[in-house]
């Protein structure tokens, strides 16, 4: 084996095995939004920020190595490939649906809201407050 095809197959092994954490970080996120679990959800999504700056920096290696190509389908790095798009699309999935639980959580918070008179939402979807400008005259002339 030549050493171009040993560094890339190591590289595709690290990122594979780096986007297998990733998604179980992704799983922890699910169940701990299953059960309701403020704490767990925190260390998940700290977890799941870690694994996603690791799979990245893995991405940067691999995209340095092949600069965009992808390894030929019948060797040993186009099988790791292969294992390592099949995660991807693993972990696309589970944010997904991770992303679908918040949002019907976030439904049901404002509808629960609305039901008890609060009418100026208090925070958007991404954390940020909405800006709420009210007028307030002065003076008159």
């Amino acid at each position: 084996m030549n050493p171009a095809a040993a560094t890339l197959e190591a590289i595709l092994q690290g990122e594979a095995a780096c986007a297998e954490t990733l998604l179980a970080t992704l799983n922890d996120e699910h169940a701990a939004l299953l059960a309701n679990d403020v704490e767990r959800l925190r260390g998940a999504t700290d977890a799941k920020l870690q694994a996603l700056k690791r799979v990245e920096a893995c991405g940067r290696q691999r995209e340095a190595l092949l600069g965009g190509r992808t390894p030929p389908p019948e060797s040993a790095a186009g099988r790791l490939w292969e294992k390592l798009l099949d995660v991807a699309t693993r972990c696309r999935d589970r944010n997904q649906a991770n992303a679908a639980l918040l949002d019907a959580r976030r439904a049901r918070t404002l509808w629960a809201l609305r039901y008890l008179g609060v009418t100026t939402p208090l925070y958007g979807r991404y954390g940020q407050t909405p800006s709420v400008t009210t007028q307030r005259v002065l003076a008159r002339a």
